[in-house]
């Protein structure tokens, strides 16, 4: 018939195996594995972005004033800063920036190692 549809018995190819079934046991372990890498990624992110908070408020203050940058004056800032606000001033706005820092460090720090792992078997590296 002219409606590209085959008449007739359907043939199957018997020389291809079937996939292994996967083993609960593997598909747990490969979940902790994932999770473990997300909750790294995640922690290194955000201990990183604060241990720099002061410094990237600094920064900012000084983009939105008209003074010059200098490390005198940057410092100047810091300390003032630090007399006039108190201590955790320096960490103002800190939270808004973990709310963009901790997914993208978890999902980045994930993604490398599943693609080491992926790459490293492919070209027989150890991927680990």
């Amino acid at each position: 018939m002219g409606n590209g549809v085959r008449e007739g018995a359907v043939e199957f190819q018997r020389d291809v195996e079937p996939l292994p079934a996967r083993i609960p046991a593997e598909d747990n372990q490969e979940k902790k594995k994932v999770l473990n890498s997300l909750m790294s990624g995640a922690l290194a992110g955000a201990v990183a972005k604060t241990a720099v908070a002061p410094l990237d408020r600094t920064k900012i203050m000084f983009q939105v004033s008209s003074k010059r940058f200098s490390a005198k004056e940057a410092y100047r800032l810091i300390y003032h800063t630090y007399l006039n606000e108190g201590f955790w001033s320096l960490w103002r706005g800190n939270s808004a920036t973990m709310v963009r820092v901790i997914p993208y460090a978890a999902i980045q720090f994930c993604a490398h190692e599943e693609y080491k792992q992926i790459l490293g078997n492919y070209y027989g590296f150890q991927g680990k």
